[in-house]
């Protein structure tokens, strides 16, 4: 069951985040492959709270996915309208099935369940996106809260805030943030 990202306690190592690097850049390899056609390829690389690796992978124009051990466990999608973009969608899996092999399940155990919230994935996914827009020109970011999101999680207003966003005061409807 995947759900819309919740706010958390952030603890990253060394008390920042740790990105892969690439032709000097601290977090992206090179929008320059972006640019050129929808081909997958791991865009960027981080650590989560405990020191876990994740990769950032291109799948789509504006759709990332965050890929664990070669499972997907979230995604961020963005859509590009001149300087304004729009963050659509930002999710992070709760409970991702541990691939095991074919014949384990066939002879009855079953696939362990993993969750990746409160990891700090979520917010290594909103900081590449936002990264990701103002590479790409834009200078202010849209999205919404929804009613059902504001329900099942009570913080992601703040969670939100705590990223810089705007956000009505009654939680849910449209945020937006200035990028600088």
């Amino acid at each position: 069951m995947e759900h819309h990202i919740a706010g958390h306690a952030l603890g990253w190592r060394r008390g920042n985040l740790s990105f892969g690097a690439k032709d000097g850049n601290p977090l992206f390899r090179s929008f320059n492959r972006l640019s050129s056609g929808f081909v997958m390829d791991c865009v960027a690389t981080f650590f989560d709270k405990d020191g876990i690796a994740y990769e950032v992978v291109r799948v789509g124009e504006g759709l990332f996915h965050v890929c664990h051990q070669g499972n997907t466990i979230g995604h961020v999608y963005c859509h590009i309208f001149n300087e304004c973009a729009v963050i659509a969608d930002i999710r992070v899996s709760d409970c991702v099935k541990q691939g095991r092999c074919v014949l384990l399940q066939i002879l009855g155990f079953k696939p362990r369940i993993k969750s990746y919230r409160n990891k700090g994935v979520g917010t290594a996914l909103l900081k590449f996106a936002l990264n990701y827009l103002k590479a790409q020109g834009c200078t202010r970011v849209e999205g919404n809260i929804m009613e059902r999101d504001l329900k099942a999680w009570p913080r992601l207003p703040q969670w939100y805030r705590d990223h810089g966003f705007q956000v009505p005061e009654s939680g849910f409807g449209k945020i937006w943030k200035v990028l600088v």
